[in-house]
């Protein structure tokens, strides 16, 4: 039996996807905004590159989403927040082809928003369509 490896994304500057396989590896973070829940999914990372300029820090995409949820809120996506997580989505080089996962809107809540891949940048020609979870640093 492997054994399994908890790994925890507290310190993670960016965001990043976690897609779930089967690796024996567990990344969780805490999520949530206020209400601190620290959910985990195995898989394995997938870093999403800064899009931002040294000298506006405001504009990457991890500064972008976590301006979303400002400090104290409780983490809830409802589908307004989640068009408006799509929009940002759709800004940039990095995340063109990653939207949110309506079906599993319910699940997801600040920094830990499920998602589907159908391109990203970092990855090369040829993958097929995917599910993962997209997770930056958290904003409470």
């Amino acid at each position: 039996m492997q054994d399994m490896i908890h790994v925890s994304l507290d310190d993670l500057t960016q965001c990043a996807l976690i897609v779930p396989a089967k690796t024996g590896i567990f990344y969780e973070n805490q999520s949530s905004g206020a209400q601190c829940a620290r959910p985990s999914q195995e898989g394995y990372l997938l870093p999403i590159a800064h899009d931002a300029p040294l000298d506006q820090p405001e504009l990457a995409l991890e500064s972008r989403v976590g301006s979303l949820f400002p400090q104290g809120n409780p983490g809830v996506i409802d589908k307004q927040l989640a068009s408006k997580l799509e929009d940002i989505l759709a800004s940039s080089v990095f995340t063109r082809g990653i939207s949110v996962d309506w079906s599993m809107l319910q699940a997801s809540t600040e920094s830990w928003v499920h998602v589907i891949v159908d391109h990203i940048g970092t990855l090369g020609q040829g993958h097929q369509r995917f599910t993962a979870i997209l997770t930056w640093p958290n904003s409470d």
